[in-house]
This record gives C-alpha cells, structure tokens and sequence, in this order.
C-alpha cells in the first residue's frame, strides 16, 4: 500500500492527502456538533 502511494505521481500524492485531511476535519467537526446536540437531547 504504501509503496503504491509512493510510486504516484507528487500532485496525486498532494492531493490525496488534501482529501484525507479534509474527510479528518469534517469528521472532527461534524462529532463535535452532533455529540453535543446529542447530550443536550438526552439531559432535556
């Protein structure tokens, strides 16, 4: 796998970690939006 990964090209490369880094973020974000509505409905 990561041999593959190294055997790209450099902008594939680039962009697949974008893409990474972007789906890590917006999981991040996401989690801590929703566990706190979630806490919020289940306290009320």
């Amino acid at each position: 796998m990561i041999l593959q990964l190294l055997s790209l090209p450099n902008h594939l490369k680039w962009s697949l970690g974008l893409m990474f880094h972007v789906y890590i973020l917006t999981k991040c974000f996401v989690m801590s939006i929703l566990i706190p509505t979630v806490c919020l409905c289940i306290v009320k």
